[in-house]
């Protein structure tokens, strides 16, 4: 696995430790060839995980980043679409649980690689780019505008359960779908310093993977957000492999199948990290150029599963809900309104599925 070293870094010979031997200084920019796996060893800058390389030679890992493409490729959009996605028609859920809302005055955080479609502008009441010095939040890669749109679509071609949600826009992956640390990072510090009067927000989608370091530094602001009522959705993998941000923690973590794997997961039980997952069924939804393009894998059931939450929180019954309160209370309602994967004869589409 290749990394990128961005601060100045040694290179320790035979154990992750800073007093290891260090017979090499790289210099920030430099790429690595490291195993993939991580190694604890000493802490520095409160972080005690380390690469390891074929030779034995240790890496720091707060000195390096893993470039994350693992946002959905994109493929060519299309004008010519025959089939609508009315996601409240399509997904079963168990008992038929009510969501009434079509999340009215909720707010739904999109960090991604931006938006850009003349259907989705008018939801959006906040937009801005974490990318380097950059200030253009639309989307060049064409994975932000798909999300959007499961999350808050209200058109022809593909409506979301919260159909009347506002969203706020937080690029902070690149025109080729890169998503590095400080982006991330930056968006959700700014997501838990605004004040309600900027925007209340009630959800954040997060379909991307992060660079494994940066788990540790994201935990304490999610909870923070939690503190508040903000519910974070994560892609925590498809099929048994899981992403880097699967390891947090108060969050809800949505996974995907592919259905020729169905029956292996099935048989050594769906993993117990999701709380909930679905069979890996390409959505189609708003593409970049006014257009549409399905949208697949993890990336595309964590909107669907962040535009579900935003309804049930906007639902009357629930508006008491308070704090960490919602976030327990969420966690329930995936609980109640999944299915058993032990009871599944066959994989069937859209319908949420948990251990």
């Amino acid at each position: 696995m290749k990394v990128t070293v961005i601060k100045p870094l040694n290179v320790r010979v035979g154990t992750p430790s800073v007093n290891a031997p260090c017979y090499q200084y790289i210099t920030p920019g430099s790429e690595l060839e490291v195993d993939g796996q991580l190694y604890s060893g000493d802490a520095y800058d409160n972080i005690n995980t380390w690469y390891k390389d074929g030779a034995g030679n240790y890496y720091w890992s707060g000195g390096v980043i893993k470039p994350i493409t693992s946002l959905t490729p994109v493929a060519n959009e299309t004008s010519a679409v025959t089939y609508p996605t009315n996601l409240r028609e399509l997904v079963k859920l168990n008992g038929d649980y009510p969501l009434s809302s079509l999340g009215s005055s909720g707010v739904v955080a999109v960090l991604d690689s931006g938006i850009t479609n003349s259907l989705l502008k008018a939801r959006i009441n906040l937009e801005k780019n974490f990318v380097g010095n950059q200030v253009d939040t639309s989307d060049i890669y064409g994975h932000g505008t798909k999300v959007a749109g499961i999350i808050c679509g209200n058109g022809p071609i593909i409506k979301s359960f919260a159909s009347l949600c506002s969203i706020i826009n937080y690029r902070v992956a690149d025109e080729n779908g890169v998503i590095t640390s400080d982006p991330v990072y930056n968006a959700l510090d700014t997501l838990n310093k605004l004040n309600p009067q900027q925007a209340k927000v009630d959800v954040i989608n997060l379909s991307f993977d992060t660079p494994s370091n940066l788990v540790s530094y994201m935990q304490p602001i999610i909870d923070g957000l939690a503190n508040k009522g903000i519910v974070a959705v994560v892609a925590a993998g498809n099929g048994d492999t899981l992403n880097n941000i699967a390891s947090l923690q108060n969050v809800i973590k949505v996974g995907a199948i592919k259905k020729d794997d169905f029956n292996s997961i099935k048989e050594k039980g769906l993993n117990k990290i999701y709380d909930c997952a679905f069979i890996d069924t390409p959505i189609l939804s708003t593409s970049n150029k006014d257009k549409y393009d399905e949208i697949g894998q993890a990336s595309a059931y964590t909107a669907l599963i962040s535009s579900m939450i935003c309804a049930f929180l906007k639902d009357a019954s629930n508006s008491q809900l308070q704090g960490r309160q919602r976030l327990a209370t969420i966690k329930q309602f995936l609980t109640n309104c999944s299915f058993a994967i032990s009871d599944e004869y066959f994989p069937q589409n859209f319908k949420p599925l948990k251990r």
